[in-house]
């Protein structure tokens, strides 16, 4: 991959796209973000970047000349030149509609009209299986685009003068033009719903609903220092840091706003302000999150080799508490972490294959004490004490499990055992890497001591393993799942559960064991019932509970009582995939790849 900064990051059902300001353009699959293909457009500056799951269209700029190059994806993840569409205008935004068709949006020449500047667009929709242009209109404004969103049906277009436009993506038709008389605000939202959200000031959230605008237009102005009659728009007041007008970026989902703003992401429940948590300093992308014993420090890791200590924020501490406590920065992107058994430190598992251990407590507080082959990731790590003895089970890309024991007199680590716990095979249509290695994406120790582990893998299975003195033996295979297994969980839960084993998968489903009766299957649920496309990510157990929490790859949070065998909660609380779940006393802890935490406190 290119070293130029990613300029646009896409993505569809199956693949995440980024492509740089150069013109590198990475495909990576969505599930498990591993490259899929990569390559180079060979001229020009990149303007912009669209997608659907068919093409990818990319804007350039060459010598003075825009241009749009358009890709195919079939069906083998291989990318296919069609042809090149060039443009006498400077290309704004484009996008993909449902048809299969290309809009664009470009800036033509500004002209004074009645001594006063008008800025005029271009707005073409453009058939990529026909190669022809379908309809052109141009738009004139008193001043510049600086936003522009859309859903599957509309777009809107906000100007630097508060003034908004609304268009159907299906053939560009004007559906509403309309201006906000308020503060200027930079960030413009439109939901699956037709709702459109602004911040209009601080502490102010804006809601105007577009469903009938054909039939019942919108007034030109909508003033919100007057009374304003009529339902469809809707003023709130509401305490929020997250409400600031000049916010680079606003989204409202369900019942959650998130809000950018002087590199801050900050997120909270839109009805109840005092569960507000916001987190900020975070890199590119979070991959995992580990929290202490005592449940009052989290670290996270990212994509750039960034590590980053927070302190779980109480109503003791300040709002300065919210920012990163301790900052760590390696050559090679951070996969998984454990914190010691100590407190006074973590272990961090890396894309390159290096395992390091970090402690606080003194001066020399770097040690590497291990490297795996340069050519896996380390994809778990997990510690467990027993009797003084400290041991660290790690597991690979190549499927493989190592399990360290550490010397009581100088503190290192050394192999005790290691195993290949999941074999190659036959690729399949999901996983093409099969026949070289099967990954491990998860593991975890058994409850009682150091004699149980399990893993679960890409190749749709968990394997529990018993080991002795000297050897690690199978013990059994759950082959409960159809596609792979992403996350499992082992834990002492309360009452008549008294002990569980749970995994989730890329099959949205999630399974119930009991591991006292050789690992009977309880209860499987399913998340089919949210109908956008998503796999399950990461689950924990309640220690000594009844529920169980699993993140998506679509934002979700699910929790589920045991107890009722039913869904309790099922709300999207992130803007991208969830890349860690940990429940710990009462709180649940979720990383995602949008860049931000959350702490979510819940009610004992």
């Amino acid at each position: 991959m290119s070293s130029d900064p990613i300029y646009v990051l896409l993505q569809t059902n199956q693949y995440v796209i980024s492509v740089t300001i150069s013109g590198q353009i990475s495909i990576f699959q969505k599930t498990s973000l591993k490259q899929i293909l990569s390559f180079q457009i060979k001229k020009g500056t990149v303007l912009h970047a669209c997608s659907s799951e068919k093409y990818i269209a990319v804007a350039i700029k060459c010598n003075e000349i825009n241009f749009i190059e358009i890709f195919q994806i079939n069906q083998n993840v291989n990318i296919e030149k069609q042809y090149q569409v060039t443009l006498h205008e400077q290309v704004k935004h484009i996008l993909i509609n449902q048809n299969d068709q290309l809009i664009i949006i470009s800036k033509c020449q500004n002209h004074v009209q009645e001594k006063k500047q008008k800025y005029q667009y271009q707005m073409n929709l453009f058939s990529l299986i026909d190669k022809a242009i379908l309809k052109q209109q141009k738009i004139e404004l008193e001043n510049k685009i600086i936003y522009i969103q859309n859903n599957q049906n509309l777009g809107i277009i906000l100007t630097q003068n508060n003034y908004i436009v609304v268009y159907c993506l299906e053939d560009l038709t004007i559906i509403s033009k309309f201006k906000i008389i308020s503060e200027p605000f930079q960030s413009i939202q439109i939901t699956d719903q037709n709702e459109i959200y602004l911040c209009p000031q601080s502490n102010q959230i804006l809601k105007i609903n577009c469903s009938s605008l054909i039939e019942n237009p919108l007034p030109d102005k909508i003033d919100i220092f007057q009374s304003i009659n009529d339902t469809r728009i809707h003023l709130q007041t509401i305490l929020s840091d997250a409400l600031r007008p000049n916010s680079n970026f606003l989204k409202v989902i369900n019942n959650y706003i998130f809000s950018y703003f002087d590199n801050e992401f900050i997120f909270q429940n839109y009805y109840n302000i005092s569960q507000k948590n916001k987190y900020s300093g975070i890199g590119l992308s979070a991959t995992c999150i580990s929290v202490n014993q005592n449940g009052d420090l989290f670290a996270v890791g990212d994509f750039l080799g960034q590590v980053q200590i927070f302190r779980c924020k109480s109503e003791e501490t300040s709002d300065n508490e919210n920012h990163p406590i301790r900052q760590i920065q390696l050559q090679s992107g951070i996969r998984c972490l454990d914190w010691l058994p100590s407190g006074e430190g973590i272990v961090i598992g890396t894309l390159d294959g290096s395992i390091i251990i970090k402690q606080f407590s003194n001066g020399q507080d770097f040690s590497n004490i291990l490297q795996i082959q340069s050519n896996c990731s380390i994809t778990s790590l997990k510690f467990r004490t027993i009797k003084d003895k400290t041991f660290l089970l790690a597991t690979n890309s190549l499927g493989q499990v190592i399990i360290f024991e550490e010397n009581q007199c100088n503190g290192m680590f050394s192999v005790k055992h290691q195993k290949q716990a999941h074999l190659p095979q036959a690729s399949s249509s999901q996983f093409g890497t099969l026949d070289k290695y099967a990954e491990i994406w998860s593991s975890v120790w058994g409850l009682n001591g150091i004699n149980l582990i399990a893993t679960s893998s890409e190749d749709t299975t968990v394997k529990i393993y018993k080991i002795s003195n000297d050897h690690i033996n199978l013990k059994q295979t759950l082959n409960a799942h159809k596609l792979a297994v992403t996350s499992i969980d082992w834990k002492k839960m309360s009452g008549d559960l008294k002990e569980i084993f749970a995994s989730c998968s890329d099959d949205q489903t999630i399974v119930i064991y009991d591991p006292q009766r050789n690992f009977e299957i309880v209860s499987i649920f399913s998340t089919s019932f949210i109908k956008d496309w998503h796999t399950l990510t990461y689950i924990s157990l309640e220690e000594n509970g009844t529920r169980v929490a699993v993140g998506s790859q679509n934002g979700y949070l699910f929790i589920i009582d045991l107890v009722q065998n039913k869904f309790i909660f099922a709300e999207r609380v992130h803007l991208g995939g969830i890349e860690g779940v940990i429940w710990k006393k009462n709180k649940i802890f979720t990383c995602s790849n949008d860049c931000n935490i959350n702490v979510i406190n819940l009610k004992t």
